[in-house]
């Protein structure tokens, strides 16, 4: 009797235990668009340039050939939501059409639309 008390006391514990865990956070996305620092600078080092992206909403078509926006999860901003944080990257794509790149992943990004 003592080994199943044991074991039953051990359930008990987990399940107390996994009762009171708080559930994860859901965290706000932010939306940042892509500012060329000269006119139709779509290369590669530009659009992976952090400092080339600033908080704010665009219209994007979503096409493939050219970056335009994205999103990251606020705690991955700094001065308050409006710059992105030194751990997040932005991988950028060539397209085959053209000599422009596109935003195709990073780090704690999501939601990428490019535009035409």
């Amino acid at each position: 009797m003592k080994r199943y008390l044991t074991g039953i006391l051990a359930v008990i514990i987990a399940i107390s235990a996994v009762a009171f865990t708080r559930p994860a956070k859901n965290l706000d996305m932010v939306t940042f668009i892509y500012n060329p620092p000269t006119t139709g600078d779509y290369s590669q080092p530009s659009v992976q340039n952090k400092a080339n992206w600033s908080a704010g909403t665009a219209s994007c078509s979503g096409d493939l050939s050219k970056a335009c926006s994205l999103q990251v999860p606020d705690n991955e901003t700094t001065s308050g939501g409006t710059q992105l944080a030194s751990g997040v990257t932005i991988t950028a794509t060539k397209d085959p059409h053209s000599a422009n790149y596109y935003v195709s992943g990073g780090t704690f990004v999501s939601n990428i639309v490019n535009k035409e």
